[in-house]
């Protein structure tokens, strides 16, 4: 590809803010490919205030369109494009999959249009399409998007990370209005974009009383409409008197300040983790239902913990329309603590990218096991912290999709019974199937010890950054 010194580049993130954080990352990349490169971002206006101190980001063009796109955003969509043709942009940059951008791009005129081959859409619309296999589970988010940086020569990046800059007046400003601020603190954040991918109110009233005994100042935050829930968790006097209650008080700007400055962050899977991430603070991040990921999602480049909840539940995990506590009752918040004290004594180093990856994985995934496999296997499965269900019958191609699809199944072991090309095939086509509804294909092995599960698991994590396709 032929592209000039100077780039004029525009990155597109159009959805939620952990996705925007995450996509900071290209920007130091770039930078070092392109010294005199100019870096726009497209993004919701809501979000600017993460970027807008960057220096290595020129500008910020406002993202007028809903999440849900719909008719009566086409006139926004030609009114952008207008806008952006006029800036004469070398290079777009498409990182959310949705086809409107590819369509955006083309619009304004932009000659290298980059985005990932994700649908026939895209395909059209893109003149370069970068095909990353995102069914497969093992694929970091922070990967899907560097991939794109292909087309441009930009491969083989050395430890990324997320990149966040900090405003020291406004840093000194809260902590002029909050003086808590000025002392070691532990962030507790009490919200998520999703209601079910919340704690309990007595969970977190437990994990406060236990900080409080560690004499560990705590600042609550979250959005205002988590609220009701933090006077729930505050309905206790001797935790109202020591605990900072800013739910609901702070900007994004303020918020993204009082992350960068405390010592741990103690989250659900969104957007605060990654902006702590970004200034590598440690993390504690708790998963609650079978479908969160953090093989796709973990925090990237920076010391953490991540707490799954383990539970019976076997309904098609969809945390939007549940609202059963099956995922929430059994979840143990005792198992922070050790990692909590580790943090005040200084005894958590951050860890390379391939402990991370291993973590994400110990953590993420649900073994299926089809037929008898080694005893010793599955023990050693239950003494490393291995989730894991088992199918021993024969079943119908129905069957097994139904079952990979209620239990989440990431891996699938086959026992020796399994190993016929018939019954190789039905497992085949089974998780095909289920894969619609799961968003991932999970993967097939045979294991009979565990040193051969170690080494296949070793196996995927290291083809994980390197399993893509440039097309142009």
């Amino acid at each position: 590809m032929k592209l000039s010194k100077a780039p004029k580049i525009l990155i597109s993130r159009g959805d939620v803010l952990g996705d925007v954080v995450v996509t900071t990352a290209l920007i130091k990349p770039i930078k070092k490919a392109y010294p005199d490169s100019q870096i726009y971002f497209l993004v919701k206006k809501v979000y600017h205030p993460i970027l807008a101190d960057i220096p290595e980001i020129t500008g910020l063009i406002e993202d007028p369109f809903p999440y849900q796109w719909s008719a009566k955003s086409i006139p926004d969509l030609f009114k952008l494009a207008k806008k952006i043709r006029s800036k004469k942009f070398d290079v777009f940059i498409g990182l959310w999959e949705v086809s409107r951008y590819g369509l955006l791009a083309l619009l304004a005129g932009i000659p290298i249009r980059i985005g990932h081959r994700f649908s026939l859409s895209n395909s059209l619309l893109y003149s370069h399409k970068v095909a990353l296999n995102y069914q497969d589970f093992m694929v970091h988010k922070m990967t899907y998007n560097l991939s794109l940086l292909g087309p441009l020569g930009i491969q083989n990046i050395h430890e990324p990370r997320i990149y966040l800059a900090q405003t020291r007046s406004v840093n000194n400003a809260l902590k002029s209005r909050y003086p808590q601020l000025n002392q070691q603190y532990t962030v507790v954040h009490v919200g998520a974009g999703n209601p079910q991918r919340v704690l309990l109110a007595h969970q977190f009233r437990q994990l406060l009383h236990f900080l409080k005994l560690q004499n560990i100042p705590v600042v609550l935050l979250g959005l205002s409409k988590d609220e009701p829930l933090v006077s729930s968790i505050l309905d206790d006097q001797s935790l109202e008197s020591s605990d900072l209650n800013l739910v609901g008080q702070l900007s994004l700007e303020e918020t993204k300040h009082v992350i960068a400055n405390a010592n741990l962050v103690f989250s659900s899977d969104s957007a605060p983790v990654h902006i702590a991430a970004g200034y590598q603070v440690p993390v504690i991040i708790y998963y609650l239902n079978r479908i969160q990921n953090a093989c796709h999602w973990g925090a990237w480049g920076t010391g953490q913990q991540i707490i799954k909840s383990r539970h019976d539940c076997i309904d098609q995990c969809q945390p939007s329309v549940c609202r059963k506590l099956d995922c929430k009752d059994p979840f143990d918040i005792q198992l922070s603590f050790p990692y909590i004290k580790a943090i005040y004594e200084g005894k958590t180093p951050l860890p390379n990218l391939k402990e991370q990856q291993y973590h994400w994985a110990q953590t993420s995934i649900t073994i299926g096991q089809l037929g008898t496999v080694s005893a010793s296997l599955l023990s050693y499965f239950d003494q490393h912290g291995w989730s894991w269900v088992s199918l021993p019958e024969k079943q119908t191609i129905s069957q097994l999709s139904r079952w990979i699809e209620i239990n989440n199944i990431n891996v699938i072991v086959m026992g020796t019974q399994w190993r016929s090309l018939w019954a190789r095939f039905k497992v085949f086509v089974a998780r095909y199937i289920a894969s619609n509804r799961i968003t991932f294909l999970p993967k097939l092995t045979h294991c009979e010890s565990a040193f051969e599960w170690e080494a296949q698991v070793a196996h995927w994590l290291r083809n994980e950054t390197i399993s893509m396709d440039l097309e142009e």
